[in-house]
């Protein structure tokens, strides 16, 4: 079930990304498109990482540790490459608008 912050900010659930077909079953893959969805979205470190440890079981990680540094790697990660993004595409629309006057 998707955390209230979430429904608020009109984020796509992380469910549906688990159940995509798009994925084939990996929720990897899953989970760091979600937290790159959310991240774009507007969503908080902390509420990434909310949604993704309580979004499916993550026991075969390993201990609850392991868990939450898993959870904690996705999230940074989304944030960061979100970042990236972001910043290339204020260059380049910086590149593209005609010299002002």
């Amino acid at each position: 079930m998707a955390a209230p912050a979430c429904q608020a900010w009109g984020v796509i659930p992380l469910e549906e990304f688990h159940a995509a077909p798009t994925y084939g079953g990996d929720l990897h893959r899953a989970d760091m498109a979600w937290a790159k969805h959310a991240a774009g979205c507007g969503l908080t470190l902390e509420q990434i990482k909310a949604e993704l440890l309580n979004g499916r079981d993550l026991s075969k990680k390993g201990s609850r540790k392991r868990q939450l540094e898993y959870v904690e790697r996705t999230a940074r990660k989304a944030i960061e490459q979100m970042r990236g993004c972001l910043e290339m595409l204020t260059l380049a629309s910086g590149r593209l608008l005609p010299p002002s006057r």
